[in-house]
């Protein structure tokens, strides 16, 4: 489900480049799926809906840079929380909300610990706003990052390849497999364009 692009950043080039926010939802059970997608696509976000943890993995690997996950627990082929640390070790910081019909005190804590909203069912639009407000402030910390990222790139005499290195692994929390991925060059490439721009 596309969305227009929600914000901009720009490269080492100075040109301005369209983001599109991607919002991760996972969910087993179709009627709650129907009714939370619904409430979603109202919003600037690119949807994209899973109903297992293959099918989430699937998108994860596909797509970047993603805003936020939003995954139910009790999934046919997994776990819920295991699946938002998989896909937090490919896309660090990503604002997650985990959503559980059970009441359960152990994973609340868990949560907490991983710095994930916990949402028991049935849960109001309310919180879906809350959670919505942490991948807004994600986004603006992200394209505030670029910002920034442009500016030291021209500081410290960048070549537009290192700044777009910079760009991706550091404005868009890309690992060093999908910034290597997206630029079209081999990891180890990656990783002496880095060290060039550290010794600078």
């Amino acid at each position: 489900i596309s969305a227009q692009p929600l914000w901009a950043t720009t490269d080492g080039t100075g040109m301005l480049h369209n983001v599109v926010s991607h919002l991760l939802y996972v969910e087993d059970d179709p009627v709650v799926r129907r009714s939370v997608a619904r409430w979603l696509c109202m919003k600037p976000y690119s949807l994209h809906i899973a109903s297992t943890c293959s099918e989430a993995r699937r998108f994860s690997s596909q797509l970047a840079p993603w805003s936020g996950f939003i995954v139910d627990h009790h999934l046919g082929d997994g776990k819920g929380l295991d699946l938002v640390v998989e896909l937090r070790e490919l896309h660090p910081r990503v604002p997650a909300m985990l959503v559980t019909g059970y009441e359960d005190r152990d994973l609340a804590s868990a949560c907490i610990l991983r710095d994930v909203l916990y949402a028991p069912k049935p849960f109001c639009m309310d919180v879906l706003d809350k959670f919505l407000e942490r991948v807004a402030q994600f986004n603006r910390e992200l394209a505030s990052a670029g910002t920034s990222i442009t500016t030291l790139s021209a500081a410290i005499g960048a070549t537009a390849r290192e700044a777009e290195v910079l760009r991706l692994t550091v404005g868009h929390a890309l690992t060093m497999r999908e910034s290597a991925d997206r630029l079209g060059i081999a990891e180890s490439t990656l990783r002496t364009h880095l060290r060039s721009v550290l010794a600078k």
